[in-house]
């Protein structure tokens, strides 16, 4: 199991070029993809939602969160959890160091958070006739 970047650095060729070769290399059936791996989650295999609650001002609270903590999503609903947040990271640790980094922000009533278990679509169609595929 090797990735391209690693066969290209072991071969010594560009990652183009290692690209083309390997997909001649499977198009006559000489080598087959076992897994095909989501890049969105290489190196951080804990995905989760943040649903916060908040007393006052809520767009400036998700604002903040976005400028400070650099979240993957951020949903604001009109809802009793005004502010869902999606974050990829590498450990569970991790989760509880943003929990309590959102707790300290003023007029944040209550965080908690859902581990994903698995992500079935990753694709979005809103206000448009095409679907916006979010994998690369």
């Amino acid at each position: 199991r090797m990735t391209l970047t690693a066969i290209s650095d072991a071969v010594g060729l560009s990652g183009p070029s290692t690209s083309e070769r390997v997909q001649e290399v499977i198009d006559l059936g000489l080598v087959r993809h076992i897994v095909v791996v989501d890049p969105n989650f290489l190196g951080t295999p804990v995905c989760a939602q943040f649903r916060i609650s908040a007393k006052r001002d809520f767009k400036k609270i998700a604002h903040e969160i976005a400028e400070t903590l650099n979240p993957n999503w951020i949903f604001l609903c009109a809802q009793t959890e005004q502010i869902l947040v999606e974050v990829f990271v590498a450990s569970e640790g991790q989760l509880v160091d943003w929990q309590h980094n959102i707790m300290k922000i003023p007029e944040v009533a209550s965080v908690a958070y859902s581990l994903f278990s698995t992500v079935y679509k990753q694709d979005f169609n809103w206000f448009s006739s095409r679907a916006i595929s979010l994998a690369t």
